[in-house]
């Protein structure tokens, strides 16, 4: 089946008022978002940056689908675009603000950057060497982030095992494989829908920190949890 392909172009005119209307919607809904809560300026800051792309983004789906006014299309798209990340954004702040508190002193970091919190699990806590059993000292952890998880079904979930740079490459992601596949048994075993979960094993790909020192090491035998806010049509 052939398709057809329709040139959408614009005049300079038409570009310039689309451009416009769009960093001026994007820039007014991300200041709303911004000035809201001077309590949380670390998770106001993700609400705001994700409300200016998904304007920006909306602007230029409203300005292709409005053939007959193009700038008036741009800022209905980059109000809804906006609003749509903004909720996004807003929600998973929500969640990383709960397992913050919930986790603090666990051992598990917990960073953020817009619509997507990471969690980072040492192996130290979670896995005995060479091993991908859980230990039994994970388990509140891990149930605490269960708990969240159930409380947010519209997220998904990718868990990634690590590893440092001794031994054997091919063994190495086997055991971070199994190490990530070990945590997502767990979250299912507590109700989670094992279609929301991704796992991976990157063994000593991806490291943060020097493997040649044994405290770098230690850093790089990790798993990370990545939860990402998903829209309510595309989780439906």
């Amino acid at each position: 089946m052939g398709f057809k392909f329709m040139e959408n172009r614009m005049s300079p005119s038409h570009c310039s008022k689309v451009f416009i209307v769009s960093l001026a919607i994007a820039a007014t809904v991300s200041g709303c978002a911004t000035t809201a809560s001077s309590e949380k300026n670390a998770q106001t800051s993700n609400v705001a940056k994700a409300t200016a792309v998904g304007a920006l983004a909306g602007a230029s789906v409203g300005a292709a689908v409005s053939h007959n006014d193009r700038a008036s299309g741009a800022g209905i798209g980059a109000v809804l675009g906006g609003g749509a990340a903004a909720a996004l954004a807003y929600r998973n702040n929500h969640q990383e603000l709960e397992l913050r508190d919930k986790l603090k002193g666990s051992g598990v970091a917990v960073d953020a950057e817009d619509a997507v919190i990471k969690l980072t699990i040492a192996n130290g806590i979670s896995f005995d060497s060479g091993n991908a059993d859980l230990r039994d000292k994970v388990y509140p952890k891990l149930k605490v982030v269960a708990d969240s998880l159930k409380a947010h079904p519209n997220t998904s979930i990718k868990i990634s095992g690590f590893t440092d740079s001794k031994g054997d490459i091919a063994q190495n992601r086997s055991l971070s494989l199994e190490r990530a596949k070990a945590i997502a048994h767990y979250f299912v075993s507590e109700g989670i829908d094992a279609r929301r979960i991704e796992v991976r094993g990157a063994g000593p790909g991806q490291p943060i920190a020097d493997n040649d020192s044994a405290m770098g090491r230690a850093k790089n035998r990790r798993v990370e949890i990545l939860i990402s806010a998903l829209s309510e049509s595309s989780s439906s």
